[in-house]
């Protein structure tokens, strides 16, 4: 099983990836620690899953310059790639946005 991780901080790529390999231990697990870097590894790899962080910095030779609502920038590349692998977001939005930004999402992207 062959896993992207799209996250930008270290330490939660590493529980993330912990996480998975106690669940698969033989699953693959690659990091992308931006927008373009994710975009880029989910184009030329063949995942079976995609964890998605929310909020990423578009390059990573700029990895301060974090932006908000990456996910759906990011699943709007994979439908235009073609990309159909599973995904799951990641986000610490606060409860009162969470409802309404999952529910755009799916509503967007669910297919």
């Amino acid at each position: 099983m062959n896993i992207l991780v799209i996250e930008d901080c270290k330490p939660k790529f590493e529980s993330i990836s912990r996480c998975i390999r106690e669940r698969f231990p033989e699953a693959a697990v690659t990091c992308a620690g931006s927008y373009q870097e994710g975009v880029n590894k989910a184009y030329k790899g063949n995942f079976d899953f995609i964890v998605l962080d929310n909020s990423l910095p578009v390059y990573s030779s700029y990895p301060n310059d974090i932006k908000t609502d990456m996910a759906s920038v990011i699943l709007d590349e994979f439908k235009e790639f073609g990309i159909n692998s599973p995904c799951v977001i990641c986000s610490q939005y606060d409860p009162g946005e969470k409802e309404a930004f999952f529910t755009r999402l799916v509503n967007t992207f669910d297919s």
